[in-house]
């Protein structure tokens, strides 16, 4: 059996992140704006009697842009990463803070910090594409095989990037 190389799932990286908040944060014109962003790719192959019989991948993502004004808030999100969609999103956002009620416990967003980037993710994890999740299978299966008996199982991987982006302007009086 012939199996093409796996480079993994595409992720948002963290310059995609920014382009996309950044679209966000430059034209809001709330006192505070937050982004976030979730991306998840998740795939599963499964294998019984001896045969793989489903090799299944999917990826959602999300993004969610929170406003206030004042201690108005107001949230939507999408799952659409085009241009037009963002703004939309972020008009959709500003339209809900307007009519909301006060917070009296509204936070603003935290002061700016830097996070510390560490690479937590393993890369024979990140390379489990289904061509790969499909090896492993076939491995079990060739194993059962080889001592007569039937094999039944599931081969699963995940990966999931989130980015938070906050910005603050000047309160209005």
């Amino acid at each position: 059996m012939t199996v093409e190389s796996d480079k993994g799932p595409k992720m948002t990286s963290r310059d995609e992140f920014r382009f996309l908040s950044e679209q966000v944060l430059t034209r809001s014109s709330a006192d505070h704006t937050i982004v976030r962003l979730r991306d998840h790719h998740t795939g599963t192959t499964r294998f019984a009697n001896n045969q793989v019989i489903q090799n299944v991948d999917a990826r959602r993502g999300s993004l969610a842009v929170t406003v206030a004004f004042g201690g108005q808030e107001g949230t939507a999100s999408t799952t659409d990463f085009t241009a037009g969609a963002i703004q939309e999103t972020l008009a959709r956002a500003e339209r809900i803070a307007m009519v909301s009620p006060i917070d009296p416990e509204y936070l603003p967003p935290p002061d700016p910090c830097v996070f510390p980037i560490r690479d937590t993710a393993k890369p024979e994890t990140m390379a489990a594409g289904p061509s790969r999740r499909l090896e492993y299978a076939s491995e079990a299966i060739g194993q059962c095989r080889m001592e007569n008996l039937m094999g039944a199982g599931l081969v699963s991987s995940s990966a999931a990037a989130v980015g938070i982006a906050a910005d603050e302007r000047a309160v209005r009086l």
